[in-house]
């Protein structure tokens, strides 16, 4: 990947070999993560993907929620991952 992208883009093209790979990332909207079939270990991992929406407004947030089109919030500037709620 670096010598592909080099030093400067690296970051904006994220390689591994974890149970996820990178399907779409919308800058500070969305990132989906979907299952990497070629994960070393058979039969995981258990989700077929994972979606992030990054919602940086405390009202939007809440309203998400409450409307149960979210299933969990989190502040990372608030207080780390403590301040992370499952419903």
């Amino acid at each position: 990947a670096y010598k592909q992208w080099g030093k400067q883009d690296l970051p904006l093209h994220p390689t591994g070999t974890g149970p996820f790979k990178l399907a779409k990332w919308e800058q500070n909207s969305l990132i989906l993560m979907e299952r990497n079939e070629h994960y070393f270990k058979p039969g995981l991992p258990y989700l077929d993907k994972i979606e992030w929406r990054i919602m940086k407004d405390g009202v939007t947030r809440a309203t998400a929620l409450r409307a149960s089109s979210r299933t969990s919030s989190s502040c990372a500037r608030c207080a780390g991952p403590s301040a992370t709620r499952s419903i």
